[in-house]
């Protein structure tokens, strides 16, 4: 388990540094941010600046948020943490009220949920992509990195994985899901909700040229890199 966190985090924290090298002013939104501290350091790094960075939680968790980053001090102008529920459709705590709010639409938007997506359902996290895949074709181009783990019945390390995050919703107090059987099944899923191109990014492409974690064995988490632009429509 501690491999896969550290594995995700940090492979999430990659792609959206290519991301910025790539594209230059680019605006982030991180959802169900909890206490990462990837914000803070994003916007303390002068070789990875994003334009602004939005981290967004559920009320009270932003409320807590934001006084910790109050508690750090020197806190940049473009960092800022707001209040949404990323399954209320209508309202001020809803995504679209957020990205109306926050964010230029003349720019590309990277939005980044990192350890959310097991904890739902596939009838409850398809349809928050596929509103997700609609608002960001509003952005001049918009992206989604998030973190999986599928239940591949190729990998032999899938009965461990279901019994580490069993372990893992015990000590969250919450249910996780183990969703579709493998990467094709995985990018065709992301596909199926509006997204232009999905890239699955297994952890193991990446230990000749990144400080991870390497697993003993096949890894079991993906990170995902959707994209839609404006012109796809």
């Amino acid at each position: 388990i501690e491999c896969i966190l550290l594995q995700r985090h940090l492979l999430i924290d990659h792609l959206a540094e290519q991301i910025l090298a790539e594209h230059g002013e680019v605006q982030i939104l991180e959802l169900a941010c909890g206490l990462s501290p990837r914000g803070y350091r994003f916007c303390q790094n002068s070789d990875f600046t994003p334009i602004s960075y939005v981290e967004a939680d559920l009320p009270a968790m932003a409320n807590r948020k934001q006084q910790l980053l109050n508690d750090l001090g020197n806190i940049e102008s473009r960092h800022k943490v707001v209040p949404c529920n990323i399954f209320q459709e209508k309202g001020d705590l809803s995504l679209a009220s957020i990205l109306n709010k926050e964010f230029t639409t003349t720019k590309p938007l990277l939005v980044i949920t990192e350890g959310l997506v097991n904890y739902f359902p596939t009838a409850t996290i398809e349809p928050f992509w596929k509103r997700l895949a609609q608002q960001l074709k509003e952005f001049s181009t918009g992206i989604y990195i998030t973190d999986i783990i599928s239940d591949d019945p190729a990998n032999k390390n899938t009965p461990w994985l279901k019994m580490g995050i069993g372990i893992l919703a015990a000590v969250a107090r919450g249910k996780t899901a183990l969703h579709y059987r493998g990467d094709k099944d995985l990018q065709s899923a992301f596909l199926r909700q509006g997204f232009a191109d999905c890239k699955v990014h297994n952890p193991n492409e990446f230990y000749d040229n990144l400080s991870i974690p390497v697993s003993r064995t096949d890894p079991t988490i993906r990170i995902v890199e959707n994209t839609v632009t404006a012109d796809q429509y």
